[in-house]
């Protein structure tokens, strides 16, 4: 950060010590001195680009002071000198103050970025535009395992859901499900923009961004989600292993689970023993069977049937 500074002086030093008598005497001493004080304003307000590119900035320094060096008389060197040492000083601290601002900016903007990924969990919902119907009732759940559900209500028609794993690299949020990738840049805390497969933004047919944004009401699936995992139960404790997530949750009790335990018991022989499964249901969060936290329950609303043997992809 200090070597454009280091080449300002050096410049100056080499001038001081290098430079010949004067060929024009005619010139007045007291227009080049307020072209330094003009030089010395310029510079300041262009800090950021000496910080990056000092090696002009140094020559071209160099070229005017050598330039109204040659132009005065030689009784009006010793006042010219102090002029010089005095705009060298004033770079010297313009230099320093771009440093500690630098600072502050690269600091701010590891904050920011660290709340974004420590924080982003939550519901954003927004009506995205569609070529055959009204819209798309849109609705994006990213929990805080980054596992995620998207709901996708096609108005008038019908409601989609896709469920998997969420990551956040460079401010760009991926979703990894079972329908494939889908990437959102991260605009801030509240929205997140839809960009294409290949990164780029997209638009609907107006060029609007096609923005959802974060409200503050738990995600309400309009209708049971599918999903499909390996199931088990052990007396009262039934869980379920769900493949789209990779995670495990334990399954509330309820009268349809209570219908599929029933059915597991029959067509399993030993006790615990996982069977994969197709069932439709919800996410819920409930006190924990085992502490005093809350976990994340799936609410059997459907079950559909079981298939021995079948594993997780």
């Amino acid at each position: 950060m200090y070597a454009p500074c280091f080449q300002f002086s050096y410049a100056t030093k080499e001038l001081i010590r290098n430079n010949h008598t004067p060929k024009n005497e005619k010139e007045s001493y007291q227009v080049w001195l307020f072209f330094i004080f003009g030089c010395t304003v310029l510079l300041l307000t262009t800090q950021h680009i000496l910080s990056y590119s000092f090696q002009i900035s140094g020559s071209i320094y160099r070229i005017i002071v050598a330039g109204i060096y040659k132009r005065i008389s030689l009784r009006d060197k010793p006042v010219l000198m102090k002029y010089i040492l005095v705009l060298t000083c004033l770079i010297l601290c313009a230099c320093n103050n771009n440093k500690g601002t630098n600072k502050t900016t690269d600091s701010a903007a590891n904050k920011k970025g660290g709340f974004e990924l420590q924080k982003l969990d939550g519901v954003f919902y927004d009506t995205l535009p569609c070529a055959d119907c009204p819209g798309i009732a849109t609705q994006l759940e990213l929990k805080p395992d980054n596992s995620f559900i998207l709901e996708q209500a096609y108005l008038g028609k019908s409601v989609l859901y896709d469920l998997g794993k969420w990551s956040v690299t460079d401010s760009i949020l991926k979703l990894t499900g079972s329908e494939g990738p889908k990437q959102f840049k991260i605009l801030n805390h509240a929205a997140i923009r839809l960009l294409d497969n290949e990164g780029r933004m997209t638009y609907d047919t107006t060029s609007t961004h096609i923005v959802l944004s974060r409200i503050n009401t738990p995600f309400k699936p309009l209708q049971p989600i599918p999903v499909e995992g390996v199931f088990s139960a052990s007396g009262d404790t039934m869980k379920i292993h769900i493949c789209a997530v990779d995670n495990t949750y334990p399954v509330a009790i309820a009268p349809d689970a209570m219908s599929m335990k029933a059915t597991y018991n029959s067509a399993t022989h030993q006790k615990n023993e996982p069977v994969y499964a197709k069932l439709e249901g919800h996410f819920e969060l409930r006190p924990s069977l085992t502490d005093t936290t809350t976990k994340d329950f799936f609410v059997v609303e459907h079950f559909v049937k079981f298939i021995p043997g079948q594993q997780c992809k």
